[in-house]
Order: C-alpha cells, then structure tokens, then sequence
C-alpha cells in the first residue's frame, strides 16, 4: 500500500494558498508546503495559511530556490517520514482538486511509475503559463 503526501511549493502565492489548503483537507492527506525563501509579509500569510489546516507541515528556504529547489524540500522530507508517494500541486489553485482520487489509483496501479496530469487551458489562460507549459 503507498503512503502519499501532497508537496506544495509556495513562492509569492500567500494569498492563494490558504483556499488550497482548505479544498485538501476533503482528502485527509499530509500536506508539506515550502515557504520558498518569500519576503516576510508573504511569509506571514503562508503561515496563518498553514496554521488554520490539519495536516500541514510547514518547511522553509532560506532563500528562493525555485520551484525544482522547493520541491526537492519537501521530497527529502517526505523521505524522512517515509511517504512512498508524492503528490506536487501549485500553491495558486491552479491544479483539479478533484483529479487526486484518479491520479492516486493510477498511482496503486503502477507504484513504480511517474503519474502526471495535462493541463486543459481555455482562453482565461495568463499567457506566461502558457507559453511555459508549451517551453516545457
């Protein structure tokens, strides 16, 4: 049986966070969020975001790693409390929600693969993530 966590990268998104934070705790799942290195008032809101949940461990950088530098954050945490599996969301609620439960038995299907989601853009898309997305 995996065990999974939810990985939340979280540089500049203080707002945004909390109403993620809030739509998981449907999903009763460990949730590590990285405060990636943010300036003091961006990292108060990350902590009252994280405060106000069940389930969240809160982690920092020092400084701004990016998003691969946060996500290796919470990887090397999540190794240490033994999570097999691990999910990374957006701290800007751009993710489904919804699509964990799919995501996650396709995951108890194959435990040895890499399961990752394609985005759907419609023209409310801001256009740097998706020039991003097509660079990527």
């Amino acid at each position: 049986m995996n065990s999974y966590c939810i990985a939340i990268p979280c540089y500049r998104h203080g707002k945004a966070l909390g109403a993620v934070l809030t739509r998981l705790e449907t999903y009763a799942l460990p949730v590590v969020v990285v405060d990636d290195g943010n300036e003091p008032a961006e990292a108060a809101l990350i902590e009252k975001a994280c405060a106000a949940c069940q389930r969240v461990t809160l982690l920092k950088n020092p400084k701004n790693l990016g998003k691969g530098g946060a996500l290796i954050t919470a990887l090397k945490y999540a190794a240490t409390q033994n999570f097999s599996h691990v999910i990374q969301l957006d701290a800007d609620g751009q993710h489904c929600l919804e699509d964990l439960p799919r995501l996650m038995a396709l995951s108890e299907q194959e435990p040895s693969h890499l399961i990752s989601a394609c985005p759907i853009y419609d023209d409310s898309v801001p256009k740097a993530r998706l020039y991003g997305r097509y660079a990527t």
